[in-house]
């Protein structure tokens, strides 16, 4: 009996085909299994319309389609020949994938002013699923303001649809084209002038109404979880502009974003204020954070007055609460005007964050550090980050600060996986201080304020190298200075004399010293002139006890330039170096030097010198350990490096211009002298030459300066071609192969149309007219049938009338050819086809 009520049900629905009816709409949905969602269908349609739906045909996106009926209660009186319509059902889908669940019906409401024709075009509106298993459950986001609303002619429109995700996703906003038959864009729709979307918050706005009437508009609404799109939604509303008397709305004034701990109590107040004396201003809020678990937030609402109105909204959010999207409540403060109550809508973001981790702790051992931390006030983290820097930090974070910014010099040295909160930190260098943070995170990416920071530094129970400095530069008898630190902190009960020494250079056993007193010694006779060396010692009893951080010598580099030397330097050591002194031999030759300047950089140019001249340099670095104890500065000498300025600038390269003579096969090159400014030594121009773009430049002739400005390039059989005139110094140093100037050939084809084959000697060939610039052709000639009488690929033709298959004379008559020449080009051959008739005046029986 359904079934055939149904069908009476759509037949009659057939006749209302063009019955006013739908407004506005969407479509949410909860997830309540793997594959399982519950959806809900808010329709809002024209009370008075006969075209009314009980029941809706639903789509599920599966291939799969249900009849609805419309749930007990509804249709409900939403307003003015207004109804709101509700329709729910279940639906299991096969498999994990995305659907798209749509429902659309005939009838739009008539006279929709930015849909034409709208009473003829179908309402369709839809909601897009994607089950993922490795995304979890989703719910669609929740819309708690209606899709219809009133705005006034003349005054700024402000809409949101109030929507919140249950899940804490990502909500992004977008306007888009309402859509018709199938889910197409409309046909004929447009934006009225004014309007845009906030695609963070989803404000609207409509800047201004200009026309009385209807208007539909559709909001996608798209969801995303850790940057994985998983759902979407389609609102399709209807806002209705009517005159309005006089009038300005309210203008709320709130905090828009705040932060609070989980724990900490939230009190902030909101006021709205009406320009127009005497006005009842009426503020209300919609929030997902009213339907939370407890504590809630709470806002006494709605809030009354005459010319403003407000209070105070609090809320002391727990652990369950911290999460990395912010909460939002949207405030709505209207006025009492009639027939449209003017209002303004702000919505504020409220974060709540995780304490951070407490009582940090680092314990050193070795050459390791045992952190351990409690994980404060938040349980149910999905693991921490462990950060290290050296030396500590000046940083502090905000109030509303997570995590820890790059710009607080840290580095992540661990991400746990587990709520453990103990991690060793190994493969430390002694000498360092080393300071440590630790953020929790959640699993939605949401991160905890950073932990107190806590530095700490290893024993002292090895050797420390405090000086790896180059006594003398020679690639023979070359030396370097070592000086160490003892094992001060070392346990002697553990560790029982008698203690030694042993240098390692490279990695190779170099010097054992029995005096642990002892802590200095000269490595000699190695090449320090052409190579830096590496060092670190050992302390041993019976066994080894430590081993020092590894240290190596300093090394100079210089790069020889026009009147100046670039020198550049490598130090690698455990302590950081943060200045540099310059050190200049005095007289050339003399071996005394003179500090010239001081730098924190790893460069430095020395300018004004005279080229062909030798100078020498060391550098001498300055640092310290970041640990305390140490002594400071520690200074180190380079090797001694020595370079000679040279010109290696080249001149400016020349202006160029060509110009072709194709009737002569010759081109001009002419330049102009480079400035004076850069070519005060200029020797010589070269000119280079290509004769297609795709082929090298080779050189085609060396010029004079200052005599030489104009070249003929003459005798070409091919005009085209590539030049670029470059300068060069008496040093030889020559300008780039830049400004490059072109030119193309000119080709000429063109045939006759009559020839007379008959011996006198006057035109007895078919040949072309002359020609140039032409690699071959390809010409077929044919008869009146057909027939190709004659081929060739000799640019000069020569047919002399003769049928090519037996060399008879062909009849006097009218014959067709094509012609494809092939013109040489300064990009390559291109092929130009040729068309037409030759008029062959002999004698002959072929052709008959």
């Amino acid at each position: 009996m359904m079934r055939i009520f149904l069908v009476i049900l759509f037949l009659s629905g057939s006749i209302l085909l063009h019955a006013t009816h739908n407004r506005a709409g969407e479509i949410t949905y909860t997830q309540t299994g793997a594959n399982t969602v519950k959806i809900s269908v808010v329709t809002y349609t024209k009370a008075s319309s006969p075209a009314d739906r009980p029941y809706i045909e639903l789509s599920w996106g599966d291939g799969k389609a249900d009849t609805l009926k419309r749930a007990d209660g509804y249709p409900k009186l939403f307003g003015p020949d207004l109804n709101t319509n509700l329709y729910e059902a279940t639906h299991t889908y096969p498999s994990s994938g995305e659907y798209t669940i749509a429902f659309e019906d005939p009838n739009r409401e008539e006279g929709v002013v930015n849909i034409p024709n709208s009473v003829n075009v179908p309402f369709y509106i839809f909601t897009k699923i994607i089950l993922n298993p490795f995304l979890g459950n989703n719910n669609s986001p929740k819309l708690l303001y209606p899709p219809i609303d009133n705005a006034c002619l003349g005054k700024m429109y402000l809409h949101n649809p109030g929507a919140y995700d249950p899940d804490g996703d990502s909500l992004v906003y977008s306007l888009v084209n309402c859509k018709g038959t199938g889910g197409v864009d409309v046909s004929g729709y447009f934006f009225p002038a004014g309007t845009s979307l906030n695609y963070l918050t989803g404000d609207f706005s409509w800047n201004v109404p200009t026309q009385l009437g209807d208007y539909n508009f559709a909001i996608l609404i798209e969801e995303y979880r850790n940057g994985y799109k998983i759902g979407s939604i389609l609102r399709d509303m209807q806002v209705s502009v009517v005159n309005c008397p006089p009038n300005d709305p309210p203008v709320i004034h709130v905090k828009e974003d705040i932060c609070i701990e989980a724990g900490d109590t939230l009190n902030e107040n909101v006021w709205a204020l009406d320009p127009d004396l005497g006005d009842s201003i009426t503020l209300s809020a919609v929030s997902a954070t009213f339907s939370l678990s407890a504590p809630t937030l709470v806002f006494n609402q709605p809030v009354s007055g005459i010319d403003s109105a407000g209070g105070n909204f609090s809320w002391m959010p727990t652990c369950a609460h911290v999460r990395k999207q912010p909460y939002t409540v949207l405030f709505k403060a209207h006025d009492n005007a009639e027939p449209v109550n003017l209002f303004d809508l702000k919505t504020v973001n409220i974060k709540v964050i995780a304490p951070a981790p407490k009582n940090l702790l680092a314990l050193p051992s070795g050459s390791s550090v045992a952190l351990s931390w409690s994980p404060g006030l938040c349980g149910g983290v999905s693991g921490y980050k462990i950060y290290r820097k050296e030396d500590a930090s000046a940083y502090n974070p905000d109030s509303c600060e997570t995590g820890l910014p790059a710009a607080a010099g840290y580095s992540l040295i661990k991400t746990s996986g587990d709520a453990n909160t103990f991690y060793t930190d190994s493969n430390l260098v002694l000498g360092k201080r080393y300071c440590y943070r630790v953020v929790s995170y959640y699993a939605d990416g949401a991160e905890s304020k950073a932990s107190q920071e806590f530095c700490v530094e290893l024993k002292k129970i090895a050797p420390v190298l405090i000086n790896v400095s180059v006594n003398k530069t020679d690639a023979v008898t070359g030396s370097i200075f070592l000086k160490w630190m003892k094992a001060s902190q070392l346990d002697t009960v553990q560790y029982a004399k008698p203690y030694s020494y042993k240098i390692y250079r490279n990695s190779t056993l170099i010097k054992s010293i029995s005096d642990v007193n002892d802590t200095s010694y000269t490595d000699t006779l190695i090449n320090t002139q052409n190579t830096s060396f590496t060092y670190y010692i050992e302390l041993w009893n019976t066994a080894l006890i430590g081993t020092s951080p590894t240290a190596e010598s300093g090394f100079l580099n210089i790069h020889e330039v026009n009147q100046a030397l670039i020198l550049s330097w490598k130090y690698t050591t455990p302590w950081v170096n943060d200045t540099f002194y310059i050190w200049k031999e005095s007289v050339p030759g003399s071996g005394l030097f003179t500090k010239i300047d001081t730098t924190t950089a790893t460069t430095y140019t020395d300018l004004g010198l005279v080229n062909g001249q030798t100078y020498c340099y060391k550098i001498q670095s300055s640092g310290k350990y970041s640990g305390t104890g140490y002594p400071s500065p520690l200074l180190n000498f380079s090797e001694i490096m020595c370079g000679v300025p040279k010109d290696t600038v080249p001149p400016c390269p020349p202006g160029v211009s060509v110009s072709a003579d194709c009737n002569k096969g010759e081109n001009t090159i002419t330049w102009t002298a480079s400035p004076a400014s850069c070519s005060s030594d200029l020797f010589k121009f070269k000119l280079y030459y290509k004769e297609e773009l795709d082929k090298p430049y080779t050189l085609l002739k060396e010029l004079i300066p200052f005599v030489d400005s104009v070249y003929v390039h003459s005798n070409l059989e091919y005009v085209a071609g590539c030049y670029i005139v470059t300068a060069t110094d008496s040093t030889g140093n020559e300008s780039a192969l830049t400004g490059e100037v072109c030119v193309d050939n000119c080709p000429e084809y063109s045939l006759p149309n009559i020839f007379t084959p008959n011996g006198d000697g006057t035109n007895d060939y078919f040949k072309p007219f002359p020609y140039k610039h032409i690699q071959k052709i390809d010409i077929r000639i044919y008869d009146r049938w057909g027939r190709l009488m004659f081929q060739s690929a000799q640019p000069d033709i020569l047919w002399d009338g003769r049928f090519k298959e037996n060399m008879e004379m062909c009849a006097s008559g009218t014959y067709f050819y094509i012609c494809d020449v092939y013109q040489k080009k300064l990009a390559g051959i291109k092929i130009v086809q040729l068309k037409g008739f030759i008029e062959l005046l002999g004698e002959g029986s072929t052709n008959k």
